[in-house]
């Protein structure tokens, strides 16, 4: 019997070693880190009202650059052959608008959801060093209950956040899908002229809405 047990013990903390738990609290001790500093500049005094909101949404966009790598997803929203086909100086362009974009972007799509209310409710873990953190809140207007997942992987050994998904809503598929019409054009584009043009066309684009949104990160 002793044996047995022996045996048995030895299996269930071999099991429980395996188990991926390299990640384990520390995308979470991020990610809530991260909301707190947020939540505290969206509910700053002398950043209230809709006069200040250029200046608030800028701050929040810079406190994202701390934990979020934007371009970690860039191949999923330029197809590898428009991305192949882009000079280095036009990779880097793009590479700046880009991040310049989605910082832009993200910050409205985080204030519709009360960060101070947020909770963490899991972290599971991903293929590799990755994990996914899920938070609960709910949303500002209409006080209704909503998760926020954020999706965290090593980036050149440092814990990033690559992408998030807010009330079903994909943040990068949300962004590929208004420029993939322009991103396509440098794909199907003939020559080097049409491809350069496709690319002016694209990222006038991208420069008119950071603009508009009157964000800078």
């Amino acid at each position: 019997m002793k044996n047995i047990c022996k045996i048995f013990c030895l299996s269930l903390a071999a099991a429980v070693s395996a188990t991926p738990v390299a990640l384990a609290g520390e995308g979470s001790g991020l990610i809530m880190d991260y909301v707190g500093r947020l939540s505290r500049t969206l509910k700053d005094p002398q950043l209230a009202g809709q006069a200040q909101a250029g200046r608030r949404r800028s701050k929040a966009c810079s406190e994202a650059r701390s934990i979020f790598n934007f371009d970690a997803s860039i191949t999923r929203v330029m197809k590898p052959e428009a991305w192949q086909a882009l000079t280095p100086e036009q990779k880097t362009e793009f590479r700046g608008l880009y991040t310049d974009l989605l910082g832009a972007k993200l910050t409205p799509m985080l204030e519709l959801y009360d960060m101070e209310k947020a909770e963490l409710k899991d972290e599971l873990p991903g293929e590799g060093e990755s994990s996914i953190v899920t938070l609960k809140t709910e949303r500002t207007s209409t006080k209704e209950a909503a998760e926020a997942q954020f999706h965290l992987r090593k980036i050149d050994g440092k814990l990033m956040v690559y992408d998030m998904t807010a009330a079903g809503v994909n943040f990068v598929e949300n962004v590929r899908s208004d420029l993939l019409r322009l991103t396509n054009n440098i794909a199907k584009a003939s020559d080097s002229g049409a491809r350069d043009k496709a690319f002016t066309d694209l990222t006038g684009a991208m420069r008119k809405v950071v603009t508009n949104m009157g964000i800078s990160c």
